[in-house]
């Protein structure tokens, strides 16, 4: 890996750690954040291996540094999915088609199941109690992570941004 190339990754980990540890809303049950936008850039410019990559170490740099309660490893496995299902976007002609799939995807297992299990594993919670507000988030956050990274991703292809900003490194 080019040293440019690192430095573009280290950016990405710490807008990610910005966006999810500083402009987030964190209760015990869910977490309202806009992460997903910066996971999809990232995934569009840098592929499954890295994007991925950049989203475990934000995390466990982001739970060591601005911690919202213990670290539990099990979010770091939610965040290396997510970041491997945003790769997915890197050199496809339809992002549209892609971030819908990449989104409901992102809701129903990593939000609804993976991310519920965790919290039922470190709270005890009844899964019932937990689950009702986490489907509601998700039904009120899904259309705006389709529509904003949709948009997004249409405009920085339209651009030809990430073939800029990668093949420059």
């Amino acid at each position: 890996m080019k040293t440019k190339q690192i430095a573009v990754m280290a950016m990405f980990v710490a807008i990610q750690i910005v966006v999810s540890r500083l402009l987030s809303v964190t209760t015990p049950i869910t977490k309202i954040s806009f992460t997903f936008i910066p996971l999809a850039v990232t995934g569009y410019l840098m592929g499954v291996k890295k994007s991925m990559l950049i989203a475990i170490i934000a995390d466990l740099i982001g739970a060591t540094l601005l911690p919202s309660g213990p670290y539990f490893p099990g979010f770091t496995v939610s965040a290396a999915v997510t970041g491997a299902a945003w790769g997915m976007l890197k050199g496809k002609d339809k992002p549209w088609l892609w971030v819908i799939g990449i989104s409901f995807f992102h809701f129903a297992f990593v939000s609804l199941l993976l991310n519920s299990t965790w919290i039922y594993m470190m709270g005890g919670k009844a899964f019932s109690a937990i689950i009702g507000p986490r489907v509601l988030k998700s039904a009120i956050m899904l259309p705006l992570e389709i529509i904003i990274n949709g948009s997004l991703i249409t405009a920085l292809q339209r651009q030809k941004f990430g073939e800029k900003l990668i093949n420059g490194l």
